[in-house]
């Protein structure tokens, strides 16, 4: 169990060495916003992500929607990194999920490599990883000051994102969010009734504090 431990924080450290900083992108418009909850829906196969300066929804393939909803994402850390935005309000950035395990044969091989994990030929000690990457893509949109989410983190992850370069501002663009409190308090995107998801593990570009 240390060794996963020390293993985790590890996988983190190279990922976020690779990662872009504000600095690279300091004369280009750009801001850090603070990420405060996912919200999902299988059916329409949806991802919410609340932050709080903006909404953003995606979209999401069968495969991801599984990995979320699956219990086997205990054992995985999620990194996301180069998100963008354009003039009309669409957004994009990659994701990376890695899959961690003491076992050098996973009882969750077949399963992880069915959904397009692939098998790290690098081991970190006795620890064995599966990695898997994509795209996000999505919009963004103003949040309504009535929305309180009352399952948020217990700590607040900043994730950098850059702006397309306009001759105006194209925050003026931006559509209310569709995202709603339902009477009985469940969120919803217009009628489509959103879950909670938590994900055990995230890294992203900027955490807002250093441990």
């Amino acid at each position: 169990m240390k060794s996963y431990i020390i293993v985790s924080f590890l996988l983190m450290g190279i990922f976020l060495s690779s990662c872009s900083t504000p600095q690279l992108w300091k004369d280009k418009p750009s801001y850090n916003e603070t990420i405060e909850q996912f919200l999902i829906n299988k059916d329409e196969e949806m991802l919410v992500v609340l932050g709080k300066k903006f909404h953003y929804i995606f979209s999401i393939d069968d495969n991801l929607e599984k990995i979320l909803l699956s219990k086997k994402r205990e054992n995985i850390t999620s990194y996301f990194e180069n998100f963008k935005i354009d003039s009309n309000n669409s957004v994009e950035g990659n994701y990376t999920l890695i899959y961690s395990t003491n076992d050098k044969e996973s009882k969750n091989d077949m399963w992880l490599k069915k959904l397009g994990f692939e098998k790290s030929k690098k081991t970190f000690g006795k620890v064995f990883t599966y990695k898997y990457s994509g795209k996000l893509i999505g919009k963004r949109y103003l949040p309504k000051e009535s929305i309180v989410s009352n399952q948020k983190f217990n700590r607040e992850y900043s994730l950098f994102i850059e702006e397309e370069e306009t001759n105006f501002d194209i925050t003026a663009k931006i559509l209310l969010t569709p995202i709603a409190v339902a009477q009985d308090g469940v969120l919803v995107c217009g009628l489509i009734v959103l879950s909670p998801l938590v994900l055990p593990g995230i890294a992203v570009e900027m955490l807002s504090d250093s441990d």
